[in-house]
């Protein structure tokens, strides 16, 4: 017997899963181990596998309909497994090792994550609001499209995650580690990033917009185009950021650490720097705009 089927069989004996729900996770596993979909007889793998496009056989597939909403996982080992479209709603998966598990679609909102191992784990397009991540382990998980809105990732590790069309506002990411992240065009609106390390980070076009980045590193961080429309900078750092074209209209940076920034075309009205040096910060705009006028 496997170890995730003694596992399975250990869990239904505890009370913590359902007999239907013991049954449906043997079959989900059963089926992930041989490559097959849900209904499919084993005699046809090989021949869907030939006759499916190439490009297919990359897309994430929802075909998993298990339902685990509630129940109790926490430092269970799921590596590996396919969990796609699986219910796992108000689950319990804190400490689990869930390393390159598959959980396009699924539906973790409130689910707890806490301190778990996600890395390469597929969250595409799943529904993780409201869900805690805590101290997770993310490191090149893919989370390309996924909903993370009120989510808890507070001291998350998030180093080479894929965050392409992923949702994060009113998200708590303090602490966390972004540096060098691609959030181009990503929705941080009300976010929390307060101490975050987002040193390098590619927030081209993000929606910062009321987000809260006290002490956040910003050092060298790419801002072109960004929306930091009444964002509270207090305290942060952004020296050798790129703002060009960026809205800082009533942002709050006081005592941030500005050093030499890239401020041509950026909106400035009602911005707030007690602790700064507004002034050079004003001429060094004004530089910058005369500058990119006389290239014209």
């Amino acid at each position: 017997m496997s170890e995730e089927r003694t596992l399975i069989l250990r869990m239904l004996a505890e009370g913590k899963i359902t007999v239907d729900q013991a049954e449906r996770l043997i079959t989900a596993i059963g089926t992930a181990a041989r490559g097959e979909e849900p209904g499919q007889e084993a005699g046809q793998t090989r021949q869907a596998a030939e006759t499916r496009p190439a490009a297919e056989s990359h897309v994430p597939r929802a075909e998993s309909q298990l339902d685990l909403c509630g129940v109790d996982l926490s430092g269970q080992n799921l590596s590996g497994q396919n969990l796609s479209g699986a219910n796992l709603s108000e689950a319990c998966l804190a400490g689990a090792n869930l390393r390159g598990t598959l959980l396009a679609e699924a539906n973790l909102r409130e689910a707890d994550l806490s301190a778990s191992d996600l890395r390469e784990a597929n969250f595409s397009g799943a529904d993780l609001r409201e869900a805690c991540l805590s101290g997770a382990n993310l490191r090149d998980a893919v989370l390309t499209g996924a909903d993370l809105s009120e989510a808890d990732l507070t001291g998350t590790n998030l180093q080479s995650v894929d965050l392409l069309q992923a949702r994060l506002c009113e998200a708590n990411l303090s602490g966390a580690n972004l540096s060098g992240q691609n959030l181009a065009g990503v929705d941080l609106r009300e976010t929390d990033l307060s101490g975050a390390n987002l040193s390098g980070a590619r927030l081209h076009g993000a929606d910062l917009r009321e987000a809260t980045l006290c002490g956040a590193n910003l050092d060298g961080a790419d801002l072109t185009g960004a929306n930091l429309r009444e964002a509270d900078l207090t305290g942060a750092r952004l020296e050798g950021a790129n703002l060009t074209d960026a809205d800082l209209s009533e942002a709050d940076l006081t005592d941030v650490r500005l050093g030499v920034l890239a401020l041509s075309g950026a909106k400035l009205a009602g911005i707030r720097l007690s602790g700064s040096d507004l002034a050079e910060v004003l001429r060094a705009a004004g530089r910058q705009q005369e500058g990119s006028r006389s290239e014209r």
